[in-house]
């Protein structure tokens, strides 16, 4: 019943750890404009529609 919320809870950590080092090596000070204009997770209600029940009409 816990393991599948720390699975994912380990693989989001994974993720941020390993794919932010890659993404700032690859694209250097671009990455960095970037991620200050965009936040790195949106719980906006049209986010997390689109997310769960697909594009808009």
């Amino acid at each position: 019943m816990f393991i599948a919320p720390l699975e994912m809870l380990f693989i989001i950590v994974m993720v941020v750890i390993f794919e932010e080092m890659e993404v700032k090596r690859k694209f250097k000070k671009e990455y960095e404009e970037y991620r200050q204009k965009v936040p790195m997770v949106s719980f906006r209600w049209k986010c997390l529609k689109w997310l769960f029940f697909g594009k808009e009409n």
